[in-house]
């Protein structure tokens, strides 16, 4: 009995194991039975589609053509690079500002230096003249240009105008009714441009000169720089003869003399050019004066705008457009007439 019972007692165990199968493929069952009867009914409903001759679907909306391309957005992305275009502007402007540090108006220099700035010539050459006779005209006054004086123009380096400033300054004493000369005492150039009649320095007759008259120091160069008191004596003729006597002086970037013409003469103008000179050789300009003592020394800015007159303030012209427009086909060639037609 004992035995008999160890054995039935032992048929149980599997029970679970075979329950457990039991659920398995039950399962199984289900999932394959659920996947039979949705692809059974949609071949049923397949077959009835295909076997009816009335159609179920309708129109909601009918399309249509378009007459325009719908890609790309022509204002969105004339927008975007508008305004890409603004801020790569004004960046490349901040850029060459902070970079070059030249000088583009009045404010550059009267931050840097305590001269005063008598000069504020604009680049356009019909207003030119006018600008240098209205300088002149306001030292006369103000009793800092006198009669009987030596006027020195130089600049820091070549390219600042100092050459065209001082046959300028000639002619606009002359415009006024002043007698006045010009010497070329250039030394760091081999020859003057542009000379029709060389009158030398040294042998030229002082009585005999005229209004107006370019004397060059080039062939007598030498010899001047060997003996200073013949220089002197020179200039004294000629202050004698001449109301004016206007000095176009070397750069004072490699040469020295300037220095002296500056200490001999009664008015000296120093010439900056827009957007040419650095705002650094303004800062030399003071250290210049206070170490050489240079007095009555004044600054001009060449080559500016014209919307600010002589002393640099800011003149509010109207713009005509039609103006500006006849001005450029006037500097094309073209002729008004066809533009009529």
């Amino acid at each position: 009995m004992e035995q008999d019972l160890e054995v039935f007692s032992h048929q149980f165990d599997d029970i679970p194991k075979v329950e457990r199968r039991l659920q398995v493929l039950k399962r199984e069952f289900s999932l394959q039975e659920s996947v039979f009867n949705f692809l059974s009914q949609k071949r049923i409903e397949a077959f009835i589609a295909s076997t009816s001759s009335t159609s179920f679907h309708r129109i909601i909306q009918r399309a249509y053509l378009p007459t325009e391309p719908v890609s790309p957005n022509k204002t969105l992305i004339t927008f975007v690079c508008g305004l890409l275009g603004l801020i790569i502007g004004i960046a490349i402007v901040f850029l060459r500002r902070v970079s070059e540090s030249k000088i583009l108006d009045r404010d550059d220099i009267e931050k840097n230096s305590l001269l005063p700035l008598s000069g504020y010539i604009t680049k356009s050459p019909d207003q030119m003249g006018k600008d240098y006779q209205t300088v002149m005209q306001s030292l006369l006054l103000k009793d800092h240009l006198k009669k009987h004086q030596l006027i020195t123009i130089t600049a820091t380096a070549r390219g600042e105008g100092k050459t065209e400033a001082a046959n300028q300054v000639l002619w606009a004493l002359i415009a006024k009714g002043h007698s006045a000369c010009l010497v070329d005492y250039d030394i760091a150039k081999e020859a003057r441009v542009s000379l029709d009649s060389e009158l030398n320095f040294l042998s030229v007759n002082i009585q005999k000169l005229t209004s107006g008259d370019v004397i060059t120091t080039r062939t007598d160069r030498q010899e001047l720089a060997k003996n200073t008191t013949l220089l002197d004596s020179k200039l004294e003729e000629l202050r004698v003869v001449f109301d004016f006597v206007v000095i176009n002086s070397a750069p004072i970037d490699t040469h020295i003399e300037p220095v002296e013409m500056m200490k001999k003469s009664g008015i000296t103008f120093f010439v900056f050019k827009a957007n040419v000179s650095q705002i650094e050789s303004v800062k030399n300009i003071n250290l210049l004066t206070d170490e050489y003592k240079l007095q009555n020394l004044h600054l001009f800015l060449t080559g500016v705008n014209q919307s600010v007159n002589y002393s640099g303030n800011y003149v509010n012209q109207e713009v005509k457009i039609g103006n500006v427009i006849k001005k450029w086909i006037s500097k094309l060639g073209l002729n008004l007439d066809i533009l009529k037609i």
